[in-house]
């Protein structure tokens, strides 16, 4: 199953995800103010559209909510490919087991951030790791690792 995860429901109707009956099977999982009409539009493509309450810091939709939503739909394990919010959100939730990180070996300055704020002011409660493994793919350097249950 494929779960796009879109606060505001800014997919285009016309993305691949929804397009050509690929809509069936597809999830979108969607803030309840979202716009009625915009949700109605993409079940008309054949997704099922999930309405959830805002996160508590008024970004995103609940993450946790979300994550009991799939699990009494009979979903266990969720693969996430996303950038830093959804990626911090998880985080935050405490909803990560492993962690897979993909490093391209170029230098480009500050760059972008990975992972935003995640309230974490004492090194003592830092996420850590119970095991790591790196390993290169071509030139790109994957970090693999289970994140430790404190």
């Amino acid at each position: 199953m494929r779960i796009v995860i879109d606060s505001k429901l800014r997919i285009p109707i016309d993305a691949r995800v929804l397009a050509n009956g690929a809509a069936n099977g597809t999830l979108v999982a969607t803030a309840s103010s979202s716009n009625p009409t915009r949700a109605q539009a993409i079940k008309d493509t054949g997704a099922d559209v999930l309405l959830l309450p805002k996160a508590r810091n008024g970004t995103g939709i609940d993450i946790s909510r979300l994550l009991q939503v799939l699990g009494r739909r009979g979903i266990r394990s969720v693969l996430v490919e996303g950038g830093k919010a959804i990626i911090t959100s998880l985080l935050k939730a405490r909803a990560v087991d492993r962690l897979v990180v993909v490093i391209a070996p170029k230098i480009v300055g500050q760059g972008t951030e990975a992972i935003g704020e995640l309230g974490i002011t004492k090194l003592e409660k830092a996420l850590t790791f119970s095991s790591v493994k790196i390993r290169t793919l071509g030139q790109d350097i994957i970090f693999d690792a289970r994140l430790k249950r404190n």
